[in-house]
């Protein structure tokens, strides 16, 4: 209740929901509850306050799992700043959503919502690592950012196949900031969320091995044949998802070329 009094947050039916003050949910004007956005963000925003510097050569280990990107919200631009009240009237100019000739849609505000919650979320995590640097901690420190799924948004045309598939559902965030890294480079390597631990531990643990199962912790499967992957559908209950046969692809290499996905039946 603290975050929504500070906020001026207040409970409404779902008729006033709707009408928003005029807005009626319009991406330009909004009014509305922030607290599942507020509980995660508030936490990247925390992290310099949060974290100490030690002058000693101890090597450390740091996990973090925030749901800021899971909590869509429109936010107020330029500065993607939780507000109670939103008016974004000044920046509705698409053309900033072009970079080399390709456009992001953001027509609908599912899509502007999570693009915001996106963008709070690097920029929260961009201060922190601005405190890495002045505190001289961020050229010893390997960053890994990985997310957990993609989401088609329909944001992309050349992300759809022929048979309306998206490879937006696959692409998920995977950014790596080595040791003394200095440059931001793309890859179109293919990557899958489970090569994070064979990241985090290059060059630190020789032949690694994963303690519970035995198995070495290496990327040789992913590269020796084509990987299955498939849409899941509404949970069937808490243990088992339902399955089509047509939804399964087998995909390698560029995820982005068409060619390189398959059609798979079991």
């Amino acid at each position: 209740r603290h975050k929504e009094k500070a906020l001026g947050i207040r409970d409404r039916d779902s008729e006033s929901l709707l009408y928003d003050m005029g807005g009626y949910l319009s991406s330009k004007l909004v009014n509305g509850t922030l607290e599942p956005f507020l509980d995660s963000w508030s936490v990247l925003k925390s992290l310099p306050e949060l974290s100490d510097i030690y002058a000693d050569n101890e090597n450390t280990f740091l996990m973090i799992d925030n749901n800021t990107p899971h909590a869509p919200a429109i936010l107020q631009l330029p500065d993607y700043e939780p507000m109670n009240e939103v008016d974004n009237e000044a920046y509705m100019d698409t053309s900033k959503y072009v970079i080399d000739g390709v456009k992001m849609d953001m027509s609908e505000e599912v899509q502007i919502s999570h693009y915001h919650a996106n963008m709070a979320a690097i920029m929260a995590l961009g201060d922190w690592f601005d405190f890495m640097r002045e505190n001289g901690v961020y050229d010893n420190t390997r960053i890994i950012l990985v997310a957990d799924h993609g989401m088609s948004l329909h944001q992309f045309d050349y992300m759809y196949f022929n048979d309306s598939q998206s490879v937006q559902s696959f692409n998920p965030l995977f950014m790596v900031k080595d040791f003394n890294s200095k440059d931001f480079v793309v890859s179109d390597e293919f990557m899958t969320n489970a090569d994070t631990a064979t990241l985090a531990m290059r060059d630190l643990i020789d032949n690694p091995v994963n303690p519970y199962t035995g198995n070495a912790v290496n990327m040789d499967r992913k590269n020796s044949q084509k990987q299955v992957v498939s849409l899941m559908g509404e949970g069937k209950d808490e243990y088992t998802f339902p399955f089509s046969e047509d939804s399964w692809y087998s995909v390698h290499d560029n995820i982005f070329k068409e060619e390189n996905w398959e059609k798979f039946s079991q």
